[in-house]
């Protein structure tokens, strides 16, 4: 018989674990294209000529600053919320 402290316990930490991996691949992206933007690393992931890659290497950087610091649930996308919903984001206007 499973105790259903440890289950829950359990269940959190798969949950904790999930979350952390996608904080590292969230990470990982701001790298590219902060760091890694014009590298052939950096376009190869992305799939950008070397000219495209070296104009908008500013462009890039200030996206991911921007990206890095968005608490949440700003990027305009949410998956708990009704199609209809109007709620606003506190930090910024991007609708949920």
């Amino acid at each position: 018989m499973i105790n259903a402290g440890n289950k829950l316990l359990e269940e959190t930490m798969i949950g904790n674990i999930l979350v952390g991996v996608v904080a590292l691949i969230h990470c990982y992206i701001v790298y590219l294209e902060m760091v890694l933007w014009d590298t052939p690393r950096g376009r190869k992931a992305f799939g950008l000529t070397p000219e495209f890659a070296s104009a908008s290497k500013v462009l890039a950087a200030i996206r991911a600053s921007i990206t890095a610091s968005s608490p949440p649930g700003c990027s305009g996308v949410s998956v708990s919320a009704p199609a209809d919903s109007r709620s606003r984001c506190s930090s910024c206007s991007a609708s949920r």
